[in-house]
């Protein structure tokens, strides 16, 4: 599996492994990534798609996201998950990296990392608008790593029923922070796309990301 390595000034540093939305490692992830890489932490972004077609990167438009969904559709979910999580080991391990991992992730990318916080493989985790949250509700109380969670009031995949599921789960969690950004759509932290991207949202919320990383790696 391919992963696209950043790397901060200075080494050994904190790892963060970047988990992609459905429009595979594109632009928005590499921004993300690099990001974090210039605030101090080694960063790792593995390409979930990779037994589709390697190397996916989907823009923003209408006909990328018939792509992005139709590729969602044949992704095989258990074996995505197996991927990040070996990423997830593979930094750990790294020289770049001191051994504490936490992983980011948006839409797919968020599910995916709410699920490996409660398999106890992180020591930190940050869920940007994760999907289908009611299919593995019973799983969030199973975390046992800070996670901080944050949602659009404004998306229409985030329901009344799925903050409320992650409200409560970050509420009783020790570590737990739960945000919903006035004003946010589903994919408000991606200044790539126009449509969705809520600028004071996300700096509002870059800040809060990395005020919690810091605090936990």
């Amino acid at each position: 599996m391919r992963s696209s390595l950043f790397t901060p000034k200075m080494t050994p540093a904190p790892g963060v492994v970047i988990l992609q939305e459905i429009f595979g490692v594109n632009n928005f992830v590499k921004w993300i990534a690099a990001k974090l890489a210039g605030d101090g932490f080694t960063v790792i972004a593995p390409d979930l798609y990779h037994r589709i077609e390697p190397g996916i990167s989907l823009g923003y438009d209408e006909a990328s996201l018939k792509k992005a969904l139709e590729y969602y559709k044949f992704l095989d979910q258990q074996a995505a998950q197996a991927d990040a999580e070996a990423a997830v080991d593979a930094l750990r391990s790294h020289e770049l990296c001191t051994g504490k991992v936490s992983a980011v992730g948006f839409c797919l990318g968020g599910k995916i990392v709410l699920k490996a916080a409660a398999k106890g493989l992180l020591d930190a985790g940050g869920a940007f608008y994760p999907v289908e949250v009611p299919t593995y509700k019973e799983k969030l109380g199973e975390i046992d790593c800070p996670v901080q969670v944050h949602l659009g009031s404004e998306d229409p995949h985030a329901s009344e029923n799925t903050r409320d599921i992650l409200s409560t789960a970050m509420d009783v969690l020790d570590g737990g922070e739960y945000y919903l950004h006035a004003g946010g759509q589903h994919g408000f932290f991606n200044p790539i796309r126009e449509t969705a991207y809520h600028p004071e949202a996300t700096e509002r919320a870059y800040l809060d990301l990395l005020r919690f990383l810091r605090e936990n790696l």
